[in-house]
């Protein structure tokens, strides 16, 4: 129906999917998980390729459990990611959001935006994830941290409480700027090999 549509209206260039469960068939039970992911968005994909210049933009959810990697929050599998040029995970935070990008066509460097939500509209900042003073002084007992830090440690050398820590380090997780491992945080690049 959508190759007949744009076939029809030749000067659409932009084509929203929203969401992806509402327009995908339901997967058969026998077929593995990635495949039914992967079948559902390279249709899309295969879609997109009968029409050269058309960019069709499909919505999907994300865990409520965040990962290390943005691309590990997609609900679903990797099948997803792996039928489509470019990904883009919003991921919230105290200060609004952080947008990443990857894909097949992203040949950036800069992979994670700062996101503000002002009057009803999202502004993009920039690239650079700018810390405040206690974030700093989180990342600097963090940095400092041999063998990682838990939120109750980090809460008595901050003089907070441990649900507070946790909430800090969350922050800098969505900054990339730090990892969970175990109950523990470590410096992004520290963190023990399991």
């Amino acid at each position: 129906m959508l190759d007949r549509y744009l076939t029809e209206n030749p000067d659409v260039q932009y084509v929203v999917i929203d969401s992806l469960s509402r327009f995908r068939q339901i997967p058969d039970a026998r077929t593995p998980a990635f495949t039914a992911d992967y079948e559902a968005v390279n249709m899309v994909h295969e879609c997109a390729k009968l029409h050269p210049g058309i960019c069709i933009d499909i919505v999907h959810h994300t865990r409520k459990a965040k990962g290390d990697d943005p691309l590990d929050d997609i609900s679903g599998t990797y099948g997803l990611t792996a039928a489509v040029d470019t990904c883009v995970v919003l991921r919230h935070h105290n200060e609004g959001a952080s947008m990443f990008i990857t894909g097949r066509l992203w040949a950036r460097s800069d992979d994670t935006f700062l996101l503000k939500r002002d009057s009803g509209r999202w502004e993009m900042i920039g690239t650079a994830l700018p810390i405040s003073d206690e974030q700093r002084q989180a990342l600097d007992i963090i940095k400092a941290a041999v063998g990682g830090i838990g939120g109750k440690a980090l809460g008595e050398k901050l003089g907070i409480t441990q649900q507070s820590a946790w909430q800090r380090i969350d922050v800098l997780m969505e900054k990339a700027l730090v990892v969970k491992r175990l109950g523990r945080a470590y410096l992004k690049g520290n963190e023990p090999n399991l």
